[in-house]
């Protein structure tokens, strides 16, 4: 895959596991409203299998973005591509796609948009992906131990075997591994696309379907 590619198929992966953790935790919340246990009893096979297939999606989602595996496409090796390709985030290799995108022929506003584009270092590009190396050794030993143990080889199948990983485990974690990788994809976006050089603070923290998802489960749960 090229950088765009990498960039895009990152995105996709972060968001899919984003999608299932809110939706189990909305699931969660139907079931703490009044009257939620009595909805979800009378379908309750349903939910039942929802929350399984939800919990079960996010376990692998989490597992492959952080596999080290040869051949994986996860984070790791999102990172590593791009630390190799510095030069796709150069202000010639964005001057090159703007002219693409416009069918060859230069746009006018390209020079001075060009004159305010950062154009990262080896370092700069380190500097961003700086945050995912505080939750690459507890997603791995943790999650990712989850999804290949319990959910995608099987190796353990009784309750005492995995439930001290599982004690490990808990949603605020999940939720802010997932939220910065979710960080750091949209400003390496934005460093490609735009040639913006985001400082730390405007990391952005906020998955913006967030609302969304949970207005939906909330719908289909009490039928409104």
């Amino acid at each position: 895959m090229n950088t765009n590619e990498w960039i895009q198929h990152i995105e996709e992966e972060i968001e899919a596991a984003l999608r299932f953790f809110y939706s189990q935790k909305a699931y969660y919340e139907c079931l703490r409203d009044p009257g939620g246990i009595e909805v979800a009893n009378k379908n309750a096979l349903f939910w039942r299998l929802f929350s399984a297939s939800t919990q079960r999606s996010l376990f692998i989602s989490l597992g492959r973005l952080f596999d080290g595996v040869e051949g994986a496409r996860s984070f790791p090796k999102f990172q590593g591509h791009c630390m190799l390709n510095v030069k796709d985030f150069s202000k010639t290799s964005l001057e090159l796609r703007r002219i693409s995108e416009n069918g060859g022929v230069r746009p006018k506003y390209l020079d001075s948009y060009l004159s305010e584009c950062f154009e990262p270092s080896k370092e700069d590009l380190a500097r961003l992906f700086s945050p995912v190396s505080y939750i690459n050794s507890r997603a791995r030993d943790i999650y990712q131990r989850i999804r290949s143990k319990v959910f995608a080889h099987a190796i353990w199948t009784k309750d005492k075997e995995y439930e001290e990983l599982f004690s490990s485990a808990n949603d605020y974690e999940i939720e802010q591994i997932l939220l910065i990788l979710w960080a750091v994809q949209r400003n390496i976006w934005q460093l490609y696309q735009n040639g913006r050089m985001p400082e730390q603070e405007y990391l952005i923290f906020n998955y913006q379907h967030k609302s969304e998802l949970y207005e939906s489960i909330w719908k289909a749960f009490f039928n409104n």
